[in-house]
């Protein structure tokens, strides 16, 4: 049987008030982060977003990642398994430099994009998911243009998710609809 980890959300939402961010407080509890973001939600703490780096991002700098993700960013609606829905959003491209500056603003993650080509530069992807990723879209979208509508239909998947409980039929078609609608999206 696995190990059973308790959390004092009391004393990590003020560590994360004071500047740790959700990795290391998830590292420290030995937890994933969205189970972490899941709990700060449970107990009333719905403002992880507005901490930290994000908060403190100028407009200029909002709305130069907004653009970069109009133009090279994807907004999707992955399904895992057939029954596990999550939102990402990525920017993809071969400044490696970049990558390192959206993670080291933003956080989420990088990872090399397989280039089977001989003499294709190497290319990254930055990606942003779930919570964060939908927060991520709060800040940009009055400065987004060409994937606005994309943005308001993700948060709006984000925010119907009912984390924890078990997926209904009913349910499940509807995430399923928001991933198509979304995929309908980047035809246009």
């Amino acid at each position: 049987m696995g190990h059973v980890h308790i959390v004092d959300y009391d004393e990590a939402i003020g560590l994360f008030k004071a500047g740790h961010s959700l990795q290391d407080l998830a590292k420290r509890y030995g937890v994933i982060v969205a189970s972490l973001q899941q709990g700060f939600k449970r107990h009333g703490f719905n403002g992880y977003y507005e901490h930290g780096v994000i908060k403190s991002l100028d407009v200029p700098t909002i709305a130069y990642l907004a653009g970069l993700l109009d133009g090279e960013g994807t907004i999707n609606i992955s399904l895992a398994h057939q029954k596990h829905f999550f939102l990402t959003v990525a920017i993809t491209g071969i400044n490696r430099a970049l990558m390192d500056w959206f993670k080291d603003t933003v956080g989420g993650y990088i990872r090399t994009a397989n280039r089977a080509k001989i003499g294709h530069q190497t290319c990254y992807s930055w990606t942003l998911c779930s919570i964060q990723a939908a927060n991520f879209l709060k800040l940009l979208l009055p400065y987004l243009r060409l994937k606005k509508k994309q943005a308001e239909l993700a948060i709006e998947f984000q925010d119907s998710m009912h984390l924890g409980q078990p997926l209904s039929d009913e349910r499940h078609a509807k995430r399923l609809a928001y991933k198509k609608a979304i995929e309908a999206m980047h035809n246009t």
